[in-house]
């Protein structure tokens, strides 16, 4: 299994993401989550049902006060040199430039 459609999937979020605004956020979240969405997010922010709640209370101040925000998508091996499965899972890394 490759699993390239479920990768272009989260590459294609990522990418939107990191083209969001506050003025677009909301909209980027709504087309890539269902309605029933719950976040659950870390302190202060815990737990959020639907797009735009999520994008009121993180997204939004977060792209507010972090101007020039990169956000990249970093993927590493499932396996390890031996072959044998080792969880690293994929990382989203935002930084400021």
């Amino acid at each position: 299994m490759s699993f390239q459609a479920e990768k272009a999937l989260v590459r294609a979020h990522y990418d939107a993401l990191a083209k969001a605004t506050p003025e677009t956020v909301a909209g980027i979240l709504a087309e890539r989550t269902s309605d029933d969405w719950h976040w659950r997010g870390m302190h202060p922010f815990y737990e959020h049902h639907g797009a735009k709640a999520v994008a009121d209370s993180f997204w939004v101040p977060f792209l507010t006060a972090m101007t020039d925000l990169s956000i990249t998508l970093r993927a590493t091996s499932p396996l390890n040199h031996e072959g044998a499965g080792s969880i690293q899972g994929n990382c989203a890394a935002m930084t400021t430039i």
